[in-house]
Parts: C-alpha cells; structure tokens; sequence
C-alpha cells in the first residue's frame, strides 16, 4: 500500500510524533538536524483517511 496524500495548507505539512519525540520537538534547545530526522512519512497504519466537505472543516 503506497503513502497516501495528506492535503493542507500550501505552506504547512502536519508533524505526527510518537509521544517519546515531543520533548525533543518543543525544546528550543534541540539541534536542527535533530528535528529534521523526526520529519518522516507516517507510517500508514497510524492515519484514517475521511472524505469530508467544507461542513467538516470550521
């Protein structure tokens, strides 16, 4: 089963971060390329694609 396209704003892209990862995240002290390795596809069993119209989003 191929990755599936998640569609957001143009300029955002969600992070989705095991729990153990977000210390890490929110630490202003955390390297840059530190927070680039935890920028990885989400593996596929984690999501539930939804179709949804506008009503679904305010």
């Amino acid at each position: 089963m191929g990755t599936r396209t998640l569609k957001v704003g143009p300029h955002r892209m969600p992070a989705i971060l095991a729990p153990s990862e977000w210390a890490a995240w929110l630490d202003p002290t955390t390297p840059v390329a530190d927070l680039q390795a935890l920028l990885r596809p989400c593996p596929p069993s984690l999501l539930e694609v939804r179709t949804g119209g506008p009503k679904d989003f305010h």
